[in-house]
């Protein structure tokens, strides 16, 4: 008798716990529900590459080209950039805003930015869109490789060889390190 009512009392506390399960869930931001397809807070349907329009040189003006394209209709598109310690940036403004953009329609700019030490260094990217009344952003980064030079003969002591981005890959030949776009799934990966 007493396994009869341990039993209808388990029972009776898992469907307690389901119901309080779905109230949670209906509570929760769309952003963070597993079941609404995607895990995680969207980002902006935005893409980026960039082009090295001359070679990195210390203390000379680099130009950078950078192409967005956007994958939805959307009313704006705000780019900004910053970069790192001991890379200048050369414009005189970081920002940059287009307006009334359609479904895969591209922009661009140049930006200019000054190495100031020889090293690795980066340009920080990031865009916002404003799409159904929420801001959505997203962001990326670009590489400056700058070399060393020998002030006796001129020669530089080390040789990057820097890619231009493709789909939001990048090549860094002197790491031997393929940087890849990071994939939403649609559903969570099955387990194993």
């Amino acid at each position: 008798m007493k396994i009869k009512y341990l039993i209808l009392l388990t029972l009776f506390t898992s469907l307690m716990a389901c119901n309080q399960d779905d109230e949670i869930k209906s509570q929760q931001p769309a952003y963070e529900r597993t079941a609404s397809g995607f895990i995680g807070k969207p980002r902006a349907p935005v893409t980026m590459r960039y082009e090295y329009m001359n070679q990195a040189v210390l203390n000379e003006k680099l130009d950078i080209k950078l192409i967005f394209k956007v994958k939805r209709n959307t009313e704006n598109l705000r780019v900004r950039y910053k970069t790192t310690a001991l890379l200048k940036s050369a414009d005189a403004s970081q920002q940059f805003e287009f307006s009334r953009l359609a479904n895969a329609e591209e922009v661009s700019f140049v930006i200019q930015v000054v190495p100031e030490k020889a090293g690795l260094h980066y340009v920080n990217v990031s865009s916002k869109m404003l799409l159904d009344g929420a801001v959505q952003a997203r962001s990326f980064a670009i590489p400056v490789k700058v070399s060393a030079i020998n002030s006796a003969t001129g020669i530089s002591l080390d040789s990057p060889e820097q890619k231009t981005s493709t789909d939001n890959t990048n090549y860094l030949p002197e790491q031997n390190v393929i940087s890849m776009p990071a994939v939403e799934l649609d559903s969570p990966p099955a387990e194993q």
